[in-house]
């Protein structure tokens, strides 16, 4: 190091003789030797990323149904006469589609429905809830299985 360089220390050491100023002066100390070292900047060696997951996926679902092309243009009847409900649906491939039904259609035909909008080579389950529970009771109103304005997935089998 330098005169000049232990010169320009002494100065500065001088301004900040109070205790206060302590944490400062071995900032500024640290900082010096970092400026007038004589050696050359090295960048840190970069270290090997963490890689989370590098494995091929395995589901563990044992479906053996096949989902097919989606078809949003099922026309359903509904009677605007009789009072009615929207029912939500998502779709084996995660699409969305809301239907109107009236209270008296039943869990078939909504199942239907859905068989029409998103048909399937194999079998499906329509579930609904949380958590979720599957429709069983294909006799059952809309009304009588309390599905007014909710949301039914359907399930691959």
């Amino acid at each position: 190091m330098s005169k000049e360089n232990w010169k320009f220390y002494f100065i500065l050491f001088r301004k900040f003789k109070q205790e206060k100023f302590f944490s400062l002066k071995i900032s500024l100390l640290n900082l010096f030797d970092y400026i007038f070292s004589q050696e050359d900047y090295v960048p840190p060696k970069e270290e090997k990323k963490f890689n989370a997951f590098a494995g091929q996926g395995v589901s563990l679902d044992s479906s053996n149904s096949i989902g097919l092309e989606i078809n949003k243009n099922v026309t359903f009847q509904v009677d605007a006469n009789l009072p009615k409900t929207i029912i939500s649906f998502r779709l084996h491939n995660g699409e969305s589609v809301q239907q109107e039904f009236n209270l008296t259609h039943t869990v078939h035909d909504v199942k239907k429905f859905v068989a029409k909008v998103a048909p399937v080579q194999g079998e499906f389950n329509l579930v609904e809830g949380f958590p979720p529970k599957p429709l069983l009771d294909m006799g059952k109103t809309i009304q009588e299985a309390k599905l007014q304005n909710c949301m039914i997935t359907q399930r691959l089998l």
